[in-house]
């Protein structure tokens, strides 16, 4: 890999890799990369698709970035901040939700996942539940 004056990140989960290239420029994989591109390794191969490097990048803001994500697929997974999280309905774990909010204020982004789809959020010792 070659890197000139940029700002990227490289996510590595499992059997896949990715780099968002946010500005400057990556040489991987023989490809060259322009900001706002998404080189992606996996068991299908190598894609680079145009794509917004903020949900890979958020975290140098500290920002939580959820883009077209289900809730299982949020950056604190199933726990948030040491509370539980569950639902009160099978299926609710799969709503779709984009959104945005500080690290700090994992609250902002569970409030708006009610509102966008009418739900209520209560906590019960260590759980968050959603109804």
């Amino acid at each position: 890999m070659e890197v000139t004056g940029t700002a990227f990140n490289v996510y590595h989960r499992h059997d896949s890799a990715a780099i968002a290239l946010a500005e400057g420029s990556v040489t991987a994989a023989g490809r060259q990369m322009k900001p706002g591109q998404l080189l992606q390794q996996s068991a299908h191969g190598i894609t680079l698709t145009n794509a917004h490097a903020g949900g890979f990048t958020a975290w140098m803001d500290k920002r939580v970035v959820i883009r077209d994500g289900t809730l299982p697929r949020w950056p604190f997974g199933w726990k948030i901040y040491g509370k539980r999280v569950r639902f009160a309905r099978p299926g609710m774990e799969a709503l779709p939700f984009t959104g945005s909010a500080p690290m700090e204020l994992p609250e902002v982004l569970m409030k708006a996942v009610c509102t966008v789809h009418g739900l209520k959020m209560r906590e019960e010792n260590d759980t968050i539940i959603f109804e």
